[in-house]
């Protein structure tokens, strides 16, 4: 899936995207989304590419290239597999600033760019690149690489003139061994 736009492109109060690799073949498609100026995630808006459980296919990547970045409220950038394919990676490039605020939620979710293996999968993260000028992270907001079954995390790569983490918020690699 490719999106362009010149200005922006906005994702609002739940709306997003999602490719998704399930059953026993296929592989989930890439994301790739090209603003000029912004692209913005608020409200649990999400753009996420998953590997399911079960599924033998391989999770596609996610590529951000735009002026700003905002994920706000909630909001999430993702490749998770829970399946037997790798996750894919997530490459955000901003010419200016990549903003990812407002933390935790009741039901402990968080603003966050992340790659990873949830419980049961038999399979690798992706990694996580992030390039920009400015990088604020911040209000319990995280960037993260895991795995919490059998595969390895992806690496985390920030390349940035200025980068602020504020509020509890953090990057994180984090491998936590599944008991059989």
């Amino acid at each position: 899936m490719q999106i362009e736009a010149k200005d922006s492109i906005s994702f609002d109060d739940d709306a997003g995207i999602l490719n998704i690799a399930q059953g026993t073949t296929g592989n989930a498609g890439n994301i790739f989304l090209t603003a000029g100026n912004l692209i913005s995630l608020n409200n649990r808006a999400g753009i996420a590419n998953q590997v399911r459980q079960g599924s033998d296919g391989a999770g596609g990547d996610i590529r951000i290239n735009t002026g700003s970045l905002t994920l706000t409220n909630i909001s999430v950038i993702q490749a998770i597999t829970g399946g037997r394919g790798n996750a894919g990676n997530v490459v955000i490039n901003a010419r200016d600033r990549i903003l990812v605020r407002d933390g935790i939620s009741s039901d402990k979710q968080r603003s966050r760019i992340q790659s990873g293996v949830n419980f049961g999968a038999i399979a690798n993260g992706g990694n996580v690149e992030i390039n920009a000028r400015f990088l604020e992270v911040t209000n319990l907001a995280q960037i993260s690489a895991s795995t919490y079954g059998n595969g390895n995390a992806g690496n985390i790569t920030i390349n940035a003139d200025n980068i602020w983490f504020t509020e509890l918020a953090k990057v994180e690699i984090l491998k936590l061994q599944q008991v059989s």
